[in-house]
Parts: C-alpha cells; structure tokens; sequence
C-alpha cells in the first residue's frame, strides 16, 4: 500500500509509510474506546479492514486502471482521502 500511495504522492516512501503507521496506531487506539461505548468487537476489526480494502481498490484503480476516467477519479479520490488523513493527524 505504501508504494501505491508513494506513486500518487510527492512524499517519500519513508514519510508515507510513518504516516500510514501512525494512522493504524491511532485507530488501534480508539477501537477499544468504540467497543466499550457498545460497538460489537467483530464489527470494529471489519471497519478498519474495509478502510483497507477500499483504500487499496482505489489505489489500484488509479495506478492500473486502463480507463483513462476512472484512473483521474481514482486519484482525485486517493487524494482527498490522503489529505483528510493527513489533516486529522496534524490536528
């Protein structure tokens, strides 16, 4: 995943992968939270698998996609997803 975001960024490797790191260490740290506020355990693991997946079929789409379209969107939308990480951190 690194390297998808790396291709779509102007970041470094390195400064996107301690971001992606600190990101899963922030929402490892709030799960826990969401479970005792009554969020099922099953449903916490499958929430933060999901934003995975659906992260890593954007990034697919726009490195891979041969649809020139659907690439340009893909990237749009890897971006802005990048930028409200990026800010959420920041903050």
């Amino acid at each position: 995943m690194v390297n998808h975001i790396t291709s779509a960024s102007s970041e470094t490797y390195e400064t996107v992968r301690d971001r992606l790191a600190l990101f899963d260490l922030m929402l490892d740290a709030i799960l826990p939270a969401a479970i005792a506020y009554g969020m099922p355990e099953r449903q916490a693991a499958n929430w933060k698998f999901d934003a995975w997946r659906s992260h890593a079929a954007i990034l697919n789409d726009a490195n891979y996609s041969l649809d020139e379209r659907r690439a340009k969107s893909a990237r749009a939308a890897s971006e802005r997803m990048i930028e409200e990480c990026r800010r959420l951190i920041l903050t």
